[in-house]
């Protein structure tokens, strides 16, 4: 079977190429090229340390954060801890808060916070944070009339940078 399949074939090659036509060829293979891959995004991280600060009673603390900051980043994610060492009832209250929520937190209005805690002495987070705009991580004692608290706090801001 495979010798008069093979016999057809030549023999319509022999009569195409009589008429003066080229006999079809067959297509190149088709190499598959290489992806082309963008620049590694390599993880980096920005520390914002903040070590035994006195927060006088009825007042606050911000920490500005801004992704913004960072050329060519992405996927930016804040994480920290904090602790009351001294002061009264070694109690805080604690937010991370975009713009909007900072003015509005700043004026005593109500706001919507990435996180909260309320009156503790310790505590831990992690919050993702968009890229075009800037954020507030508060320390409050506003709630306090008069006692100070000394707290510690690091923060960390892990994103992805182009390498």
């Amino acid at each position: 079977m495979k010798t008069i399949l093979l016999s057809v074939r030549l023999v319509v090659l022999a009569v195409l190429w009589s008429c003066g036509e080229e006999p079809p060829t067959a297509a190149p293979a088709k190499v598959d090229e290489p992806a082309k891959v963008d620049e590694a995004w390599e993880p980096r991280s920005t520390p914002y340390n903040v070590v035994s600060t006195r927060i006088a009673a009825g007042t606050f603390l911000r920490v500005k954060i801004d992704p913004r900051d960072v050329e060519s980043g992405r996927n930016f994610v804040l994480s920290g801890t904090f602790k009351v060492t001294s002061g009264g009832s070694r109690d805080i209250n604690a937010y991370v808060v975009d713009e909007i929520g900072y003015t509005n937190f700043r004026n005593d209005n109500n706001f919507r916070a990435l996180f909260s805690a309320h009156r503790v002495t310790t505590d831990r987070f992690s919050v993702t944070l968009r890229s075009d705009e800037a954020y507030y991580f508060i320390l409050s004692n506003r709630f306090s009339w008069l006692t100070a608290k000394t707290v510690n706090a690091d923060l960390e801001l892990r994103y992805e940078k182009k390498g």
